[in-house]
């Protein structure tokens, strides 16, 4: 019976998100308990049992999104072969994503930007994988690749350069492979004296 009872509970959260997720489609600012309550046919108590806020209902709603697109791979990842490839796949997910659940995302991230998560994401692969890199390399490089492994870039190279995401992946691989092995030191930038 336990298993019956997870199963609904599970089903009832769904039902929960999935109204959240045709709200803020819509308009973010339109989101709140009662849109909810009324759209999903979840009782008020109920929704709140599962959500103590609309903050966290937009935070599960950004949790399941990042499920699916399989963000958590790639900061699970080992070698910067499996952060290329799990950066890749999120990618081709990410394509694959349908309008309505993009316009969630720009939605959530315009009230709740995942900048600092993302960059420190970046950060500890730049940690794990930059040979020889010094402080102030790691953190040129980790700001460059938080740029390239955006949806942004992904969006740019498909806009500016009318490249899809399986050769967008290969050139910003390029890079990342380029920036972490230390081959682009020769590079720094001169700072211009102001004497």
């Amino acid at each position: 019976m336990g298993d019956l009872r997870t199963d609904q509970v599970e089903l009832t959260k769904e039902r929960i998100l999935d109204a959240a997720v045709e709200i803020i489609a819509r308009d973010i600012t339109e989101l709140s308990i009662q849109e909810v309550v009324r759209l999903s046919g979840v009782s008020r108590p109920t929704v709140y049992r599962h959500f103590a806020n609309v903050r966290a209902i937009v935070d599960a709603v950004g949790a399941r999104y990042r499920e699916q697109i399989g963000i958590d791979a790639v900061a699970q990842a080992k070698s910067l072969d499996e952060v290329l490839e799990a950066g890749r796949a999120v990618w081709a997910r990410n394509s694959d994503e349908d309008e309505r659940i993009r316009a969630v995302v720009a939605a959530i991230q315009a009230v709740q930007p995942p900048v600092p998560e993302r960059i420190e994401l970046v950060r500890s692969i730049v940690a794990a994988h930059g040979r020889g890199l010094d402080d102030e390399e790691r953190e040129h490089t980790a700001r460059i690749l938080t740029i390239l492994f955006s949806s942004a870039a992904r969006n740019a190279f498909r806009t500016l350069l009318g490249i899809e995401h399986d050769e967008a992946s290969d050139s910003v691989a390029w890079v990342a492979r380029k920036l972490l092995e230390g081959d682009c030191r020769h590079a720094r930038p001169s700072r211009p004296s102001h004497e």
